[in-house]
């Protein structure tokens, strides 16, 4: 065999070694069966060792993050309640000095100057109370630190005094203030005083600094990277780290006015009033969650910030142990894998061998059992073709015919075989297009109405409903599988009747699908063996029909073909009485039109060849290539009419020189020749007389016939590729899309 035949063999063996079937496989590989599932159950083993680890770790995050949250939640709550204790202290020397006055009655300014004094002083121990004072309605001011005002300012219009006056039965405290005096933030906690007839004396106001209370909040116990803030009762940030969020005209900025959009939202959060925690990225950069607690003696609130890093360091820790645990069980497991595998590796490789060898001996099996019969074949259809359009004699013509119908019987044999193979190894492909109904079952009954009449069979073709005239599917495989249908019901039917019944259920405007149904009256088929009707290979009662043609294969390739159409088969028979198989296969509406009625042809049951010459061509020349003489004697007789000239040449080399000796406008050439294949004989005229033959047509007239030749030889450079048997329609196709037009005289033009 040349070095292109080995190619191209190859190129073959590849391609089918890469889609080999399933069953094939499954012979080699039941060797390893055992071993296999031991590595399988030792790797589940480790799966579900990895999934309880992984289990755990979730269980271990999910306990510590819960912990870790309690804890800052906690710490935020401690925070809360040491300002809470703090401002109840202050708080409740307003309130006793208040119940004095309510008690007393005097509310003389100077009587309450020198009370307040030795008040202030007995506090002063304490270093943060900074004055009492009494506020009259009046705008008289009593202070303990003697401060008197110079009456340029109404201090009843002071928050503190308007809020302690609307709220009588409760202290007020305001938002902390820059004191223009002392220079120091202080916080006023203020009530209103009244008279026994229960008019408004005046406002008891106590002023205390918050160097205290902002002590508290900045030396809380808190982690790296994480810090405490206090928020007063307008959502102003009392204290912060951030000095950019510090006091404005002496006044703490609100949450609201800052630009970042956590804050933001953290503002909305606190009026809520309810401990919860929320997260986002801080001023600085740095993931934050913002745990709040509202101090509610005076809704204002506490918020510990704590970096994220910290809380889920310990996870991390924890996580990577775990990781790291599961990761030494993996690769352990994935060693434990590998060396029980290794162990049944040999017996798998030598299974997988033997598969590849089946597959490869198949696949040159096939290709040469289709250049090996197909060569013959045609050399016996080309010069019964030629026979039949050259005789005038009935007698001879019908002997021609009956030679014609054997040699497709046996070439459709083999096209089972190859489309079996073709659909085993999932390389048959659905090919969808838009097709003419009327013609479909025309031609379907003229293929099957001949072996139906020489049985003495009554055959009956019936269209029910209203089927469109055109739809939209694979029409050579709905052909393939209504013709096998039909010829089955003719093989196994000895007398009565095969009835062929095709109508439309319609789905919707679009689509729909195609019923098609094929009864007779043959020797049915018993239940038990229903099941293995559409088996390969299988055939019922072989010592009865033994004397019946066929492969066994026919009904196996139609389940297939109607199951890759998205179709159903199904089969009713009964012993004695006959079978009816029923086919449904969904397909597109192109023309809703009514297909209109067929009549099949008879003709004596046989399709007579179109015996007229569409062209003539004496102007062009050819070259045909083939080592077989047959083959070049069937060319040249069926385009003997046409007067083409035509050279012929049997091998590579002598291909070569009459190409560089004459001018041709086409070569017909065979692959698989002695010391120079055809794909060898294009490639070195292309390689070294590229100019030459630049504008001649090569064509691939080859018995290689396999799925994927076609793409194979266009891809090698060849225009056009003619598949053996030809017949004299393939080649006028091929003539009228290669040759110069102006050299042809089509029969229209011809007078």
């Amino acid at each position: 065999m040349t070095t292109s035949n080995n190619q191209k063999q190859n190129y073959i063996d590849r391609r089918n070694q890469v889609r080999r079937s399933s069953d094939r496989s499954k012979a080699g590989l039941l060797k390893g069966v055992n071993r296999s599932i031991v590595v399988i159950s030792v790797i589940a083993i480790f799966v579900i060792f990895a999934i309880i680890l992984y289990s755990t770790l979730m269980y271990s995050s999910k306990k510590i993050y819960k912990e870790t949250f309690a804890h800052y939640q906690l710490l935020a709550d401690r925070t809360t309640q040491e300002i809470t204790t703090w401002f109840s202290t202050e708080a409740q020397i307003v309130v006793n000095q208040a119940a004095t006055l309510s008690i007393n009655q005097n509310f003389d300014v100077e009587y309450l100057k020198d009370y307040f004094k030795c008040i202030v002083e007995d506090y002063n121990d304490k270093g943060y109370i900074y004055d009492i004072y009494f506020v009259t309605t009046n705008n008289e001011m009593a202070s303990g630190i003697g401060y008197e005002p110079d009456g340029s300012f109404d201090f009843r219009q002071r928050e503190y005094y308007i809020e302690a006056y609307r709220h009588p039965d409760e202290l007020y405290y305001s938002a902390p203030y820059l004191d223009m005096y002392q220079n120091k933030y202080v916080v006023t906690i203020s009530k209103a005083i009244f008279t026994e007839d229960n008019k408004l004396a005046g406002v008891l106001c106590l002023d205390i600094y918050v160097d205290t209370l902002f002590d508290i909040v900045n030396n809380a116990d808190i982690s790296e990277d994480s810090y405490i803030f206090l928020v007063d009762n307008n959502y102003a940030f009392a204290t912060h780290p951030n000095d950019k969020f510090g006091y404005i005209n002496d006044r703490p900025r609100n949450l609201n006015y800052v630009k970042d959009k956590g804050y933001k939202e953290l503002h909305d959060i606190l009026l809520a009033g309810k401990k919860s925690k929320y997260e986002f990225t801080d001023y600085d950069g740095v993931d934050r969650i913002f745990f709040t607690c509202p101090v509610e003696i005076n809704n204002w609130s506490i918020v510990a910030a704590v970096s994220k890093k910290v809380i889920y360091n310990s996870v991390r820790e924890l996580g990577l142990g775990i990781v790291l645990a599961l990761i030494i069980c993996l690769i352990l497991g994935v060693f434990f894998a590998l060396f029980m595998t290794n162990r049944s590796i040999k017996s798998i490789e030598t299974a997988k061998n033997e598969a590849d060898k089946a597959n490869l001996a198949k696949s040159r099996f096939l290709a040469n059992m289709s250049h090996e019969i197909r060569t013959p074949i045609n050399a016996v259809l080309g010069m019964d073709e030629i026979l039949i359009r050259d005789c005038k004699d009935d007698q001879l013509l019908e002997y021609a015919y009956n030679i014609r119908t054997s040699g497709e019987n046996l070439l459709g044999i083999i096209n089972d075989i190859l489309d079996f193979n073709k659909v085993e190894s999932g390389k048959l492909e659905i090919i969808c297009d838009e097709y003419d109904t009327a013609q479909l079952v025309d031609e379907c009954c003229n293929l099957v109405n001949l072996k139906a009449k020489e049985k003495g069979l009554e055959f009956n073709t019936s269209v029910r409903g209203n089927i469109p005239s055109k739809l939209y599917g694979d029409n050579n495989r709905i052909r393939q599988v209504i013709v096998n249908l039909l010829t089955n019901a003719v093989k196994y039917t000895k007398e009565g009747h095969v009835d062929f019944i095709i109508s439309w259920i319609e789905d919707d405007n679009s689509k729909g699908f195609l019923k098609i149904i094929v009864e007779d009256t043959g020797m049915g088929i018993s239940k038990d063996k229903q099941d293995i009707l559409f088996e390969p290979f299988s055939r019922l009662d072989q010592q009865k029909n033994r004397n019946i043609e066929g492969t066994g294969l026919g009904l196996a390739i139609t389940k297939q073909l109607v199951e890759m159409m998205n179709g159903q088969i199904i089969v009713d028979s009964t012993i004695g009485k006959g079978s009816t198989f029923m086919v449904t296969i969904p397909q597109e509406i192109r023309d809703s039109k009514r297909m209109t009625l067929i009549s099949v042809h008879n003709d004596n049951g046989k399709k007579k060849l179109d015996k007229i010459t569409p062209f003539t061509a004496p102007s062009v020349n050819i070259l045909v290539v083939d080592d077989v003489k047959m083959n070049l004697l069937v060319v040249k007789g069926l385009i003997k009419k046409t007067l083409i000239s035509v050279d012929t040449a049997q091998s590579g080399s002598e291909c070569i020189n009459k190409v560089l000796e004459k001018k041709y406008d086409m070569v017909l050439i065979d692959d698989m020749m002695p010391n120079m294949s055809g794909v060898e004989t294009y490639n070195k005229l292309q390689n070294e007389y590229g100019d030459k033959i630049k504008d001649i047509p090569f064509i691939m007239l080859t018995a290689n016939a396999l799925d994927g030749m076609e793409d194979y030889y266009r891809d090698k450079g060849f225009a056009g590729y003619l598949s053996k048997p030809v017949r004299f329609e393939d080649l006028v196709l091929c003539f009228e899309e290669f040759l110069p037009k102006e050299k042809m005289i089509f029969a229209e033009n011809k007078e």
